[in-house]
């Protein structure tokens, strides 16, 4: 079938799917994390998805410990 460029009947309209998925997956994480540190649900090294943690911060970790071995 040949697309006329004037015609809007021969396109797709776009989705609003991914830009509210990202909203709902925000506001999850944050809700989320907010709880699991509250609660003290989460590992003193876990760094992964930690505000002011990084590879870098695990990787201190890991060699302090393997330091004092």
């Amino acid at each position: 079938k040949n697309k006329s460029p004037i015609c809007p009947d021969d396109y797709r309209s776009t989705s609003n799917l991914p830009a509210s998925s990202k909203v709902l997956e925000r506001i999850v994480h944050t809700e989320l994390n907010a709880y699991l540190t509250e609660h003290c649900k989460l590992d003193d090294y876990q760094s992964g998805f930690r505000t002011g943690d990084s590879t870098t911060t695990a990787l201190l970790n890991v060699n302090r410990l393997v330091s004092v071995c």
